[in-house]
């Protein structure tokens, strides 16, 4: 969708919280690639993965994001 005409990703900001799905299904059935945000990687998104148990990290990857 990134290529569509009056579609454009630039500016936004995905947060992915608590994404359990490769621990609870089988990794055949959960998707196609290793983490769920590799497909940012087709428009050359920047990724930060980050724990979420480190809530002071969390906000200095937010600071960067913004």
């Amino acid at each position: 969708m990134a290529d569509l005409e009056g579609y454009s990703p630039r500016g936004a900001i995905h947060i992915i919280i608590n994404n359990q799905l490769g621990f609870t299904t089988m990794p055949r059935d959960s998707r196609s690639t290793y983490h769920c945000t590799d497909i940012g990687k087709i428009v050359d998104a920047p990724i930060f993965h980050v724990n979420g148990d480190e809530p002071d990290l969390v906000e200095m990857v937010f600071k960067i994001a913004l």
